[in-house]
C-alpha cells in the first residue's frame, strides 16, 4: 500500500513546494489549506504521515495537531510541524501539542525528507520488531563515576555511529535523573520524558507507554529524554528500568543508555541488562582513581571482565598521563582511545553529534570504529550489503590489522 503524506498549509505557495518534495521522494501527497479540508481528506482516508504548518485560517496548527490527538482514529497519526518560525517558543508550543517532531522554512528537501522518513520509520513496530530480532538486540552502557568525562557527547556519537554502520533501530536513553544532556547534544526540545513512567507500576508500562515518549532525530536515531527537572521521589525503580529496556528490545537493535555518575539502584539495573559497558575515563589522576573505585565496585557486582571496556577519552590537549602509565595503574588494558579534539564543546553547542557535523575528524572515525567493534560480533546487516560506514570502518580495522578486508565480515553477502 502507498505511504501518503497529508501537507496542511495556507501558503498556496508553500503547500506546491513541499507537495513537489514530497512527492519526488516517492510518497503520495495529499494537500490542506485548512482545518476543514484537512478532516475531510482525513475520513477520506488516513494518512501515514502530517506536516503540518503553524498558520491556518479557522484553528491554527497548534490546536490542529490537539485535536488529532485528542481522536483515537488519529492519535497514532506523526505530525512534523513545518513552520516559518525558528524561536524556541514555537518548537516548545509544537512539541507540548503533541508534535512528534518541528522543522523551520526554509529548510533543505533531503532533511525533510530525511526527517519524514525517520518519523515513518518509527511509526511502523512490526518492522521495526523485524530489524531488532535480526540483530540480535544489544544494550551499550556509557559510564563514569566522574562528570566531565565525556559520557553524554560519547553516547550520543555511540548511538549514531551504529545506526550509520547497521541500520538497525537504535534508541538512545538518558537515564540522568536531572538535567540530562543527551537531548542538547541532538537540538531535541523533549515534550516529555521518562518521568512520565515514574508514578506508575511497572505492569503498566507497556508499548504504547514508552513509544509515545521516544522522540525521532534526523540522524535516524530515536531519544528516550531525562527530564529537566527531577528529584528523589522521581526516580525510576531498578524494576521499571528493567520493564522499559525490555520493551526496547523489542523494537530496536541496539540501545545505548548515557548513565548518570553515580550507583544507584536505577543505574545498577541498567548496567546489569547492558552485553557491554563502557567505563569512560580521563587520562589525569583523579580519573584514574575513579576508575579503580569503579572496577571495584564491578567486581563486588560479579560482572565478567570481558563485559567491561575501558574508554580512555582525551577531555584535555596537555598535561596527560600516558596510557602505558594508567594501564600499569588499572592493571588492565584500555580497549578503545578517543583523541582529544578541539571541536568537541563546539558540536555540543550547536547540537549535532560530531557523527554527522565532522565524520572525517579523527574523534568521530575513533568512535565510529569503538561503534564497529562493539557491533560486529554476531550482528547481520539489514540489507544484502554492507552500508558505506560499514564499508569505511571494516577497511580502516584490515589496514590497521594488515588483513584482507572480506576477512573481517561475519556474514556473507
Amino acid at each position: 500500500m502507498k505511504t501518503v503524506v497529508l501537507i496542511i498549509d495556507a501558503n498556496t505557495m508553500e503547500l506546491q513546494e513541499t507537495t513537489r518534495t514530497v512527492s519526488n521522494a516517492g510518497w503520495m501527497v495529499a494537500g490542506s489549506a485548512n482545518w476543514t479540508e484537512a478532516l475531510r481528506r482525513i475520513r477520506e482516508g488516513r494518512p501515514n504521515l502530517i506536516v503540518l504548518d503553524a498558520t491556518l485560517p479557522e484553528v491554527d496548527g497548534f490546536e490542529v495537531c490537539r485535536r488529532l490527538r485528542r481522536d483515537h482514529e488519529t492519535a497514532d497519526i506523526p505530525i512534523l510541524f513545518l513552520t516559518g518560525q525558528n524561536s524556541r517558543d514555537q518548537k516548545t508550543m509544537a512539541f507540548e501539542a503533541g508534535a512528534d517532531d518541528h522543522l523551520s522554512k526554509p529548510c533543505e528537501p533531503s532533511e525533510l525528507c530525511a526527517r519524514i522518513q525517520v518519523l515513518l520509520n518509527s511509526s511502523d513496530p512490526q518492522a521495526n520488531r523485524a530489524k531488532a530480532s535480526s540483530s540480535n538486540s544489544k544494550i551499550f552502557s556509557v559510564f563514569s563515576l566522574q562528570g566531565g568525562a565525556g559520557v553524554s557527547t560519547i553516547a550520543a556519537n555511540l548511538a549514531t555511529h551504529l545506526f550509520q554502520l547497521r541500520g538497525a533501530p537504535t534508541v538512545l536513553v538518558d537515564l540522568v535523573p536531572s538535567a540530562g544532556l543527551s537531548s542538547m547534544m541532538l537540538n531535541l526540545s523533549p515534550k516529555n520524558s521518562w518521568s512520565a513512567m515514574v508514578k506508575l507500576e511497572a505492569e503498566a508500562i507497556d508499548e504504547h507507554v514508552v513509544n509515545s515518549l521516544l522522540m525521532p532525530h534526523s540522524s535516524g536515531i530515536q531519544l528516550l529524554p531525562a527530564p529537566r527537572v527531577s528529584n528523589s521521589k522521581e526516580l525510576l525503580t531498578g524494576k521499571k528500568v528493567v520493564r522499559i529496556l525490555s520493551l526496547l528490545r523489542d523494537h530496536h537493535g541496539y540501545i545505548v543508555l548515557d548513565l548518570p555518575h553515580d550507583l544507584q539502584e536505577s543505574t545498577v539495573a541498567a548496567l546489569d541488562a547492558s552485553n557491554a559497558i563502557l567505563a569512560i575515563m580521563g587520562s589525569d589522576v583523579a580519573s584514574v582513581t575513579a576508575q579503580l573505585a569503579v572496577a571495584d565496585a564491578f567486581q563486588l557486582m560479579n560482572y565478567p571482565e570481558e563485559r567491561i571496556r575501558v574508554v580512555l577519552n582525551q577531555t584535555h590537549e596537555s598535561e596527560r598521563l600516558e596510557q602505558r602509565q594508567i594501564e600499569t595503574a588499572l592493571k588492565r588494558p584500555v580497549e578503545f582511545g578517543i583523541p582529544f579534539a578541539s571541536g568537541a564543546a563546539n558540536a555540543v553547542n550547536l547540537g549535532s553529534p560530531l557523527a554527522i557535523s565532522k565524520p572525517g575528524s579523527a574523534i568521530s572515525l575513533a568512535l565510529a570504529d569503538l561503534a564497529f567493534q562493539l557491533s560486529k560480533n554476531g550482528q547481520s546487516p539489514t540489507s544484502k550489503e554492507p552500508s558505506e560506514a560499514l564499508q569505511r570502518a571494516t577497511l580502516r580495522l584490515a589496514h590497521r590489522e594488515h588483513k584482507p578486508w572480506w576477512k573481517l565480515f561475519n556474514w556473507e553477502w
